[in-house]
């Protein structure tokens, strides 16, 4: 599995983004642990090179709270002059009172129709079943 994987991330290259790892049914078949990590690495990495200097956190959010990196997100935002939401990833979003907080962010997230990051919030804070409910209701997605 992880030789494939590695050649779906080959074949994609630059343009390496969740609409090309789901048209390939990544997520269904792909169960080798440190092939999952290696994938859900490269991604926000493709992401933010694309980016060059223009640097969004919001597009890569949901990718490295999967990977847990929330100081690493937090960092992104800072680089960005968002010192709120730097501030708020600083603190451990798994232990109150910081779960409530971010999980009423993430709620504001959803009316705001910012799926993603709300996904990224909801997962953040330790509520996975939200953030499962997230894609699938919102994005679409499984």
């Amino acid at each position: 599995q992880s030789t494939l994987a590695e050649r779906v991330l080959k074949h994609a290259g630059a343009d390496l983004d969740w609409a090309v790892l789901r048209r390939t049914g990544l997520g269904l078949w792909l169960t080798d642990n440190a092939a999952v990590k290696n994938t859900l690495e490269a991604l926000p990495r493709s992401i933010i090179k694309r980016q060059g200097q223009e640097i969004k956190a919001e597009s890569v959010a949901l990718w490295y709270a999967l990977l847990g990196r929330r100081t690493l997100l937090g960092a992104l935002y800072k680089k960005e002059n968002n010192m709120r939401a730097a501030e708020l990833l600083a603190n451990d979003l798994s232990e109150e009172p910081w779960r409530t907080k971010a999980q009423k962010n993430a709620f504001e997230l959803l009316r705001q129709r910012r799926f993603e990051l709300a996904c990224a919030f909801f997962l953040l804070s330790g509520t996975v079943r939200s953030a499962v409910d997230v894609c699938v209701r919102y994005l679409d997605d499984w």
